[in-house]
């Protein structure tokens, strides 16, 4: 290992960066898509001095975090941190797989750290925004939030993420804003949609809400939470049929993770007078409840992925 790591940094250095980042070029733009299956082939497809480069590592991070590979993700950022351990993008993507897999402690660490190499960044202070979200410190995601849409104004993230926390504290007027802000920068969005979607229902204006979600389901139709969310919608309606649907979508599309779904099922189906199918369906619901040892009887439905929207 003490013979690995010094050639290892000759050799970063010795790489062209202007050929490297041409070699580089496909695989960022797969990353930039977020599309894994293009970011696997293209990373197999690098070698040569590209392939010891910092930026190569820190590109091959990001890969494995797209493929869940926590300690691949953590090893190749590591390298990339060893050959430049100033270089703030890398500190960065340190943050957010330690964030991805919430271990929030080590992400907040992270960012700081790249805070002191970057100062006032809107990145940075979105991205312990979303920390401190994650770990329900609303209060302190808030100030990080409003402190990046003040250097940044065009933040739509921000204004996304300072509306959801609005509505965590239950401040729902003042939510509302930051969500038509996002929205107005970024309209075909389909999180900013259903968020705005269930505000809108939550302050009694169940149809507008209803028809935006509508939109996410259209532009997003394999997200199960939108399915399961426009259920609930149709059935705070009285729609029991388009609820039961939207419920029995939401559960084919993730049948191992929502079992709040499960259980506005099986209340479907008892209402409908199924009582078959009820049954099973909360037989479901106590069954994955008892595998993910679930504190609360009803578990939340995210609006939106856990690295952000």
């Amino acid at each position: 290992m003490l013979g690995f790591t010094p050639l290892l940094v000759v050799r970063a250095s010795a790489v062209d960066p202007s050929d490297a980042a041409q070699s580089l070029k496909p695989l960022q733009d797969c990353l930039n898509r977020t599309d894994v299956k293009c970011a696997t082939a293209a990373l197999a497809q690098i070698s040569g001095p590209a392939s010891t480069s910092a930026e190569f590592f820190n590109l091959q991070a990001q890969t494995f975090l797209l493929q869940h590979r926590k300690d691949d993700a953590l090893a190749a950022i590591q390298k990339a941190l060893h050959a430049d351990p100033k270089n703030y993008d890398y500190m960065m993507t340190q943050g957010r797989i330690y964030q991805a897999f919430n271990d929030q402690e080590q992400a907040i660490r992270a960012f700081l750290l790249a805070d002191q190499v970057r100062p006032h960044s809107g990145d940075t202070l979105y991205s312990l925004g979303m920390s401190f979200f994650m770990m329900e410190d609303f209060d302190r995601a808030a100030i990080h939030f409003k402190h990046a849409l003040e250097l940044d104004p065009d933040n739509h993230k921000a204004a996304f993420m300072m509306g959801v926390t609005d509505m965590a504290n239950m401040h729902m007027a003042e939510a509302k804003p930051y969500l038509e802000e996002a929205l107005r920068r970024l309209p075909n969005n389909p999180f900013y949609l259903l968020q705005y979607g269930l505000l809108l229902s939550l302050l009694g204006d169940v149809q507008t809400g209803l028809s935006q979600v509508l939109k996410a389901r259209d532009l997003l139709p394999s997200y199960a939470p939108i399915h399961f969310h426009l259920g609930r919608l149709y059935l705070q309606s009285g729609d029991l049929a388009q609820a039961r649907d939207e419920f029995e979508t939401a559960v084919r599309l993730q049948p191992d993770d929502l079992p709040e779904a499960y259980y506005q099922l099986g209340n479907v189906y008892h209402r409908l007078g199924n009582e078959e199918k009820s049954r099973q369906a909360y037989q479901e619901f106590q069954e994955l409840k008892a595998k993910r040892k679930s504190e609360t009887e009803h578990p939340a439905v995210p609006t939106f992925p856990p690295t952000g929207p």
